[in-house]
């Protein structure tokens, strides 16, 4: 199984978070490949809300950064793991972003 573990802590691999997600992985076995997208050090820009992906060239983001080889990561993978700490009940920043822009 190919799985994609998106890493949106901005602590990195210090954080807790990602502490929690190996474990996960751990119990999962052996057998698996295992991608991380450490979002923190991507750049990956808010989407400009311009419907050019739905309308101009649909499907294609006209903005030029990280998230196109996000998106093929995500279309690879069999399974995501979305990786994130809570603050003040929502995600950090650099996850938002790569949310909206999915």
């Amino acid at each position: 199984m190919k799985i994609l573990v998106l890493n949106g802590s901005p602590k990195g691999e210090k954080s807790n978070t990602i502490k929690l997600t190996n474990a996960f992985l751990k119990g999962l076995g052996s057998g698996h490949s295992i991608d991380t997208a450490e979002l923190r050090k991507l750049d990956i820009k808010g989407c400009r809300g311009c419907f050019a992906c739905w309308k101009a060239t649909p499907g294609q983001c006209v903005i030029k950064d990280d998230m196109a080889a996000v998106l093929e990561q995500l279309r690879q993978a069999d399974l995501v793991i979305f990786s994130f700490p809570l603050y003040y009940f929502g995600v950090p920043g650099v996850m938002k972003h790569m949310i909206d822009r999915q």
